[in-house]
């Protein structure tokens, strides 16, 4: 998703954005099992932020990175879930990001991966996103691009069609 994103933001520094998006749950790994698998929860949601800032710095330093490059992709990860904590995203970096980590959701895997784990019928889970999609700030404020517009349309109409079969 991100590098899509960033054919349409070609000033964002690529490897800064590519670094974040590939590791901005990494901190999921440090959160125990049992208490992972309430992502939702607050205190899950900032420390995984946390503790995923963390874990990317000492990646990147060992992969030698620029100190600024590190310092930026930090903050991009200690901030890509804000909104679910009430806070403002603090840059286009990060809101760029959240961008690419909604449509995530659109992705096949994702769909039956959620509709499994809430175990709800497919085309309730489909009516869910299209709500999301379309009238939830928490999400639309955040699906800018082109690519991304373009992307929540297609993978809507795509369900449609198969739960329609």
């Amino acid at each position: 998703m991100m590098q899509e994103i960033l054919k349409e933001k070609p000033r964002l520094d690529k490897d800064v954005m590519m670094t974040a998006a590939l590791l901005h749950d990494i901190g999921y790994s440090k959160i125990p099992k049992a208490k992972r698998k309430k992502h939702w929860d607050k205190s899950v949601m900032k420390n995984h932020m946390l503790f995923g800032a963390e874990l990317a710095s000492n990646i990147l330093k060992n992969l030698d990175f620029s100190k600024s490059k590190i310092e930026r992709v930090y903050k991009i990860i200690a901030t890509h879930d804000n909104p679910t904590l009430g806070l403002r995203l603090p840059s286009l970096e990060s809101k760029i990001l959240k961008e690419a980590d909604i449509l995530w959701m659109t992705t096949q895997e994702a769909f039956w991966l959620d509709v499994g784990r809430r175990m709800v019928e497919p085309e309730e889970w489909l009516e869910v996103l299209e709500k999301r999609f379309t009238k939830e700030k928490e999400y639309t404020d955040y699906l800018k691009t082109k690519f991304a517009k373009k992307r929540v349309r297609n993978f809507l109409n795509q369900m449609r069609r198969k739960l329609g079969e």
